[in-house]
């Protein structure tokens, strides 16, 4: 997935994750798999923890214009807050990132990456 993302220029500027074992490891495996992820800043956030709308929401509402941040959560915390600002419902399988740029209307859905569907 972060080979996915540098591909498509979308290197974050600073990663926000759960302090759950497997986000922690999975953001491991993520700057083991590219050297572009080695640097960038990253904050372990125990509220993104089962993580509700509304939390995700807030967080997401603090990305500095201009920025681009990499949110390591859960679901079903991350799907419903896809249907929330984006509408709609989209299914977040593991390791799947959604692509959202905000616009002055809200935020727009670029694209999900799922690593299965990626592989093909």
């Amino acid at each position: 997935m972060a080979e996915a993302l540098v591909a498509r220029g979308w290197t974050p500027d600073r990663i926000l994750l759960s302090s759950s074992t497997r986000t922690c490891e999975t953001h491991a495996l993520m700057r083991e798999a590219s050297s572009d992820f080695d640097e960038i800043p990253f904050e372990v956030a125990s509220e993104l923890y089962h993580a509700g709308p509304a939390t995700l929401t807030a967080i997401v509402e603090e990305i500095p214009e201009g920025r681009t941040t990499l949110v390591l959560g859960h679901n079903p915390g991350v799907e419903m807050l896809l249907e929330e600002l984006v509408g709609g419902w989209h299914r977040m399988s593991t390791a799947a990132c959604a692509l959202l740029v905000r616009t002055e209307k809200g935020w727009a859905l670029e694209e999900i990456l799922r690593p299965k569907e990626l592989a093909t």
